[in-house]
């Protein structure tokens, strides 16, 4: 589980540098403790059933209904074009077929699949059951689909919360922020960004300059 728990330290580090920020390791001892704390249940006598639930609800549909969130909003709301042309800012400018190909998946292919996966599982859903069939009990399941939610929700409370305090110029939430532009700057003038912009150049030169000699010869 090393790559959720550095998904979670990394992302409240970078949300409160001043205080978590300066302390990395202590940010993530204290979240290694949560989360075992959190795991006591899960091996006790009835933790398969309660394991059962979670793997039930908080994993696969919080998880789709995030990710086909995530797709449609970055593809249409931010847009793809936007996104790639971030991308090409940060690892420097890409060829015309890799440009074509990056921007079709992320406005097609992968919104419809995301968002074909998650209406599947809910046409599909049938309620958790114990080994002989018989099902859960009513409020086992609305834990589970409470714990669902409880990642879920965070996208329309802090949606709002964003629309409210940027009410006024809403057009503020897809910019990048001056954190993000500075460390792109410091990327240009190291050269980093254009490295690859430079040897595209040269082997754009170098196919002209082929070309010239080709029609040398022939003439």
């Amino acid at each position: 589980q090393f790559g959720m728990l550095e998904t979670a330290t990394t992302g409240l580090s970078e949300s409160f540098p001043n205080t978590l920020g300066k302390h990395k390791t202590l940010t993530t001892f204290i979240m290694c403790v949560i989360e075992f704390l959190l795991g006591v249940i899960l091996v006790t006598r009835a933790g398969e059933y309660y394991f059962q639930v979670l793997d039930w609800y908080a994993t696969g549909t919080s998880l789709v209904a995030v990710v086909a969130v995530e797709a449609v909003v970055m593809s249409y709301v931010y847009g793809a074009k936007n996104l790639f042309a971030k991308a090409e800012d940060m690892s420097g400018p890409r060829p015309r077929f890799v440009r074509i190909m990056w921007i079709s998946l992320w406005y097609l292919v992968t919104p419809a699949f995301a968002v074909a996966i998650f209406i599947a599982m809910f046409v599909d859903y049938k309620p958790p059951a114990f080994s002989n069939g018989e099902a859960f009990p009513e409020w086992a399941i609305a834990f589970g689909w409470a714990v669902a939610a409880l990642s879920m929700m965070q996208i329309p409370v802090v949606a709002a919360i964003q629309l409210f305090r940027y009410r006024h110029n809403l057009a503020e939430l897809i910019r990048p922020t001056n954190q993000w532009l500075d460390a792109v700057e410091r990327r240009k003038r190291s050269g980093e960004v254009f490295e690859l912009e430079s040897s595209l150049g040269d082997g754009e030169e170098e196919e002209e300059n082929t070309s010239t000699d080709e029609q040398g010869s022939i003439i």
